[in-house]
C-alpha cells in the first residue's frame, strides 16, 4: 500500500491515515488525520477565548436548528423514545443534586433511576460511540455489541473515558 509523510509530524504513514483531496497531486493531503485533528482542537481552544466567535457560534447553532427544522424532528425522535415523557426522567439531574459539570447517564432505559454520574465531557463522548436499539432501550456500541448489562456499559465507558 502506498504510503505518505506527513508535513506536520513527520511520519510515514499509509493512505487510509490522511483525508482525500483532489486538488493535491497524490489525491490525499499532506497532513495525516490525528495531525489536522489536534490542530483543529488547539484552534478552538484559541478561539472559545473569545467571546464574539463564541456569541457567533451560538448564532450559527441557533440559524442551524430551525433552517434544517429540529423542532419537528425532535418530536418524531422522541416518539420512539417514550421515556422522554416519564417524569422521572425529567427531573432527574435536580434530584441526583448533581454539579454544574456532572450529568446522569442511563445504561438502560427500562430502569430510569438506575444511571451512572459522570461529567459532561465524557458524556457527550460516550455517545458519538453509541445508538440506542430500539427494542431492548439499552445501548449498541460502533462494533455491534449489545450493552444489556451494567457491568458491560461501566467497561465501555472505562474504554471510552481512556481514550485521547
Amino acid at each position: 500500500m502506498d504510503t505518505i509523510i506527513c508535513t506536520l509530524c513527520g511520519e510515514e504513514k499509509e493512505l487510509n491515515k490522511f483525508y482525500k483531496h483532489k486538488g493535491m497531486p497524490s489525491g490525499y493531503t499532506n497532513q495525516c488525520k490525528e495531525c489536522v485533528k489536534k490542530r483543529a482542537k488547539i484552534r478552538e481552544i484559541e478561539l472559545r477565548k473569545n467571546p464574539l466567535w463564541v456569541e457567533k457560534e451560538k448564532e450559527r447553532g441557533r440559524n442551524k436548528y430551525h433552517r434544517l427544522n429540529y423542532k419537528e424532528k425532535q418530536k418524531v425522535w422522541n416518539e420512539k423514545r417514550p421515556w422522554t415523557k416519564s417524569n422521572i426522567y425529567k427531573g432527574l439531574n435536580k434530584k441526583l443534586k448533581l454539579k454544574e459539570t456532572e450529568t446522569a447517564h442511563h445504561w438502560n432505559y427500562n430502569f430510569l433511576e438506575d444511571v451512572f454520574i459522570i461529567e459532561k465531557k465524557l458524556h457527550r463522548k460516550l455517545h458519538k460511540y453509541l445508538t440506542i436499539d430500539e427494542d431492548t432501550f439499552c445501548f449498541i456500541t460502533m462494533e455491534g455489541n449489545l450493552l444489556d448489562t451494567k457491568e458491560k456499559h461501566e467497561y465501555y465507558i472505562n474504554i471510552i473515558s481512556n481514550l485521547k
